[in-house]
């Protein structure tokens, strides 16, 4: 599964609905 890997942390759109947009905060600190 593509959304479990590490590589999926470059498609912030596809991993922030899966980690619950923890990764979208890093990526927008905003």
């Amino acid at each position: 599964l593509f959304l479990a890997s590490d590589e999926s942390s470059f498609v912030t759109g596809a991993t922030f609905t899966v980690d619950g947009g923890i990764t979208a905060a890093y990526v927008t600190p905003e």
